[in-house]
């Protein structure tokens, strides 16, 4: 958690989602930096004051078949930075064949948010398709699908893949 925090006080970004992060270190790295924040199941999301969020919506992906106590959840924030509406979510797949009900899943998800959008994946499923929803795909530079961005109402600037002392990273800078 050390090293995440240094990594935070380095780089300083307006939002910022961290997948496996437990509830009460996700509390700590808000309160240390002063981010509003949501979580859902080791899925936490961060902002900075610039964005207001106005509603939290945690929900479970569906289980996979016969292992019904392993669920994973997608975090889905609404609210408005800079008088424009701009909806926030997160999400972590499953490494296994279970992943199409979660795909078919989130795709439902994201189709209902209006408005500009930045989704945070990690474990990426290309079979999303988040282009025919009107979201860029940012993916780490070296082709790994481990982490993705996608944006609606933005456009992306350089993206940058780090492999930090708390696991993996993946860095954008995009605007509106």
């Amino acid at each position: 958690m050390r090293s995440l925090a240094a990594y935070l006080t380095e780089h300083v970004p307006d939002v910022l989602a961290i997948h496996g992060v437990d509830e009460g270190d996700a509390l700590a790295l808000a309160t240390r930096f002063e981010y509003g924040w949501g979580y859902r199941g080791s899925e936490a999301l961060f902002w900075s004051s610039a964005y207001r969020a106005r509603a939290i919506h945690d929900r479970y992906l569906p289980a996979p078949l016969l292992r019904p106590f392993e669920r994973r959840g997608l975090l889905c924030i609404e609210g408005e930075c800079g008088g424009a509406a701009l909806a926030l979510s997160a999400v972590q797949f499953s490494p296994d064949r279970a992943r199409a009900h979660e795909v078919r899943f989130v795709r439902e998800q994201l189709r209902r948010m209006d408005g500009d959008a930045l989704f945070f994946a990690a474990a990426f499923d290309p079979r999303l398709r988040l282009q025919s929803l009107d979201f860029t795909v940012v993916a780490a530079p070296d082709g790994g699908e481990e982490l993705a961005i996608g944006l609606r109402g933005f456009a992306a600037g350089t993206a940058t893949a780090e492999d930090a002392a708390f696991g993996g990273a993946l860095r954008l800078t995009a605007r509106r």
